[in-house]
């Protein structure tokens, strides 16, 4: 699944998306091109673990399971507006 499905999923039609870079949650000006690994969610949050969608072609090629694929992943934060 990616980002927009699972705002679809969630109904968040104006998401803010966050990203965690060296400790601190950062936010994103535009959804990123990830493919959703895990979920989970509290009352008014998500939080998923997620891959660049390119960097999990490119991984993905390689190897045979998206497991692979976590050292790659990222944290990302998501709330609606």
């Amino acid at each position: 699944m990616n980002v927009k499905e699972l705002l679809t999923r969630y109904s968040i039609d104006e998401p803010v998306v966050y990203v965690k870079k060296h400790g601190e949650w950062v936010r994103m000006e535009r959804l990123p091109p990830y493919t959703i690994l895990e979920v989970s969610t509290t009352e008014d949050t998500i939080e998923a673990l997620a891959i660049d969608a390119y960097v999990a072609l490119a991984v993905c090629r390689e190897t045979s399971t998206v497991e692979d694929a976590r050292p790659y992943a990222v944290r990302l934060k998501i709330r609606a507006k």
